[in-house]
């Protein structure tokens, strides 16, 4: 599934009407009440790969979570705040932000 939202950086440059990608159902509220459903019209550089949450499920299936909160921001904490506290999500980790510095 794809959805579209503005992203923020690790450095803090934002990147407006991103699109990212989800395989999951588990999406937390904020990631719902923050993002909108489709793809957006924008593309991150092709020298940032987004940071990602991937979690297993009760299932043991594991998805993969592309999200748009930087790291330490209220959104950020609310987004690992609702995953951890979610039932139906056995285990979970972040995997950061990748940005290919240019040479």
């Amino acid at each position: 599934m794809v959805w579209r939202a503005n992203y923020e950086s690790d450095s803090g440059k934002i990147f407006h009407y991103i699109s990212l990608r989800t395989e999951s159902d588990l999406l937390p509220e904020i990631y719902q009440s923050s993002a909108v459903k489709g793809k957006g019209f924008c593309e991150l550089p092709a020298s940032i790969k987004p940071r990602y949450a991937l979690v297993i499920g009760q299932d043991g299936n594991s998805e993969k979570i592309e999200y748009p909160f930087a790291p330490g921001t209220p959104e950020w904490l609310l987004f690992w705040q609702q995953i951890q506290s979610n039932p139906l999500i056995i285990t979970s980790k972040g995997i950061g932000e990748t940005v290919k510095l240019r040479r």
